[in-house]
């Protein structure tokens, strides 16, 4: 899922950066959806358990939702790492949780990076 999802925001991101005109990127953007679509019915076929996407992908699949859908899973292995670092104890996951959300935007990007970069290690 995830990666299908990446790969339309690079596709849809490369047509922005082409500077098209706007009915050409309004055309390549139905396209890009129509691509996601098509290859998140072949991966269903293949998986079963990934029905439970359909109504999100029969959506308007809209910047928004894909962008929002990465952000999400592109913080997953920090939060692994931040549970790992908190010795599996909830409480202490929450504290640190609420601790990196008050920081400033940057700040919280840099730890969360430091915090994925150890799941990678």
């Amino acid at each position: 899922m995830l990666a299908l999802v990446s790969e339309a925001r690079a596709d849809l991101a490369r047509l922005y950066a082409s500077e098209d005109d706007p009915e050409r990127l309004r055309a390549g953007k139905a396209a890009v959806q129509s691509q996601l679509r098509d290859r998140f019915d072949a991966a269903r076929e293949a998986e079963p358990a990934l029905g439970r996407y359909a109504n999100w992908f029969a959506g308007p699949l809209n910047n928004a939702q894909l962008n929002t859908f990465s952000d999400y899973n592109d913080w997953v292995p920090s939060f692994d790492a931040l549970l790992l670092d908190c010795g599996g104890q909830w409480p202490c996951f929450w504290r640190e949780v609420e601790r990196i959300a008050a920081l400033p935007a940057e700040q919280r990007i840099v730890v969360m990076e430091a915090l994925r970069d150890l799941q990678d290690d």
